[in-house]
C-alpha cells in the first residue's frame, strides 16, 4: 500500500524591499557668474546702461579701465569701471553711484 506524503507546508514568499529610486542630478546654477560682453560698445544692461566707447584710461578696480557709459533713460553720461557695467545704475536717475571722471 503506497502511502501518501503530505505536502510540506509552503514557504513564506521573500520580502520586497523597496529601495528609493535616486533623483537624477540637477545643475546648479552659477550666480557669481558675469554676462559675457559687458565691455562692448553698445551692450545694454538690465538697468538700461549703454556702453558708448572704451577711454583707454586705468579704473579704480584691480586691473580695469574706464568706459564711457550713457543712460538710456535720461540720457547721463558717466564713467564707470568694466567690472561694474553689467549692474551699474544711472547716479541721475536711477540712484547710482557717482560716476568716474574720464
Amino acid at each position: 500500500m503506497a502511502t501518501k506524503k503530505k505536502a510540506a507546508p509552503a514557504k513564506a514568499a521573500p520580502k520586497k524591499v523597496v529601495v528609493a529610486a535616486k533623483k537624477p542630478a540637477v545643475a546648479k546654477k552659477k550666480t557669481a557668474a558675469k554676462p559675457k560682453g559687458t565691455t562692448k560698445i553698445g551692450f545694454v544692461s538690465r538697468r538700461g546702461q549703454v556702453v558708448v566707447r572704451a577711454t583707454g584710461q586705468p579704473g579704480t578696480d584691480h586691473g580695469q579701465k574706464i568706459y564711457q557709459v550713457a543712460c538710456s533713460k535720461c540720457g547721463h553720461n558717466y564713467g564707470c569701471n568694466g567690472s561694474d557695467i553689467h549692474d551699474h545704475k544711472c547716479p541721475k536717475c536711477q540712484g547710482g553711484h557717482e560716476g568716474l571722471a574720464y
